[in-house]
């Protein structure tokens, strides 16, 4: 009985077909890992940011309704977070338990972390401290970032130089603040209009 004899010529092209699936599975899988990384590092990014500056523009909004209760009053500089705690706690952040958006805790040090661990802190505008809130011009900052976290940081708002912010995508980004109608910038920008 005779067996059918391979053919010649086939094993020069299956091996050119194996080193073409390896090198694009290969290649697929060095790529899949390159953008996951890349992405890690810009969400990384932007969502260490994204807490900080929801949990000002909520700060604002409890100073206000704070004040609504408080007969138009803002909080003092010195209890600030204890007086302000029941408004911050009542707004809704849609932020479950689990997301990476990260909101500071007003019962504890009110502070952002940013993606390589740089802590900042949340400071109350002692300039705004036991003031009529209906007084108060809509672009009056009412709270901004600095340098070191603590409870009931309070101090009268002085710009802080860009170069000494935290950074993003390897780059200052400026000191957040946010102002009574709610809008939080960087270094006097809008780094994100969310007026009322």
């Amino acid at each position: 009985m005779a067996y059918p004899q391979a053919r010649k010529g086939n094993s020069k092209l299956w091996i050119v077909l194996g080193i073409f699936a390896f090198v694009c599975c290969g290649g697929a899988v060095v790529g899949g890992i390159l953008m996951y990384n890349a992405g890690k590092g810009f969400f990384g990014n932007v969502f260490s940011m994204a807490g900080c500056m929801a949990s000002m523009q909520n700060l604002s909004s409890a100073v206000r309704d704070y004040s609504i209760k408080n007969n138009g009053m803002t909080p003092k500089a010195e209890t600030w977070q204890k007086e302000l705690a029941a408004a911050y706690k009542a707004i809704p952040t849609n932020v479950e338990k689990g997301n990476p958006i990260k909101m500071p805790n007003i019962e504890s040090e009110m502070r952002c972390q940013d993606h390589e661990g740089v802590i900042t802190g949340i400071a109350f505008n002692k300039d705004a401290a036991g003031k009529k809130y209906s007084d108060l011009p809509s672009s009056t900052i009412l709270f901004f970032e600095t340098k070191k976290a603590g409870m009931n940081l309070s101090e009268p708002y002085k710009k802080l130089p860009r170069e000494e912010s935290p950074t993003i995508f390897g780059e200052a980004r400026g000191w957040l603040t946010v102002t009574v109608n709610g809008s939080v910038n960087m270094d006097d920008k809008p780094a994100q209009t969310m007026t009322r």
